[in-house]
């Protein structure tokens, strides 16, 4: 469950949601980096239009500990669906 408190900057197209993995199909798998921050302050001086940029700048100065996972999604080529089972 996220916080109330919680704040989403742009993605790539502009939108606040997360969408999730779209890979273009037959090309490959992707790699997808999630990173996940334990930060010593209650809440970061960040408004609501910042960067992602800025949000990295931001999070240097106040990270205690840091993960980070690398999954990979892959969309087959057009025509070359797997058949369900």
């Amino acid at each position: 469950m996220r916080p109330a408190s919680r704040k989403t900057t742009r993605c790539a197209d502009g939108n606040r949601a997360y969408d999730g993995p779209a890979p273009p199909p037959g090309h490959g798998p992707h790699r997808y980096f999630i990173a996940v921050h334990a930060v010593d302050v209650a809440r970061l001086p960040v408004d609501d239009d910042a960067s992602v940029a800025y949000l990295h700048l931001v999070l240097l100065g106040h990270t205690l500990a840091r993960a980070v996972m690398m999954p990979t999604c892959e969309a087959p080529a057009i025509g070359q669906e797997k058949e369900a089972a």
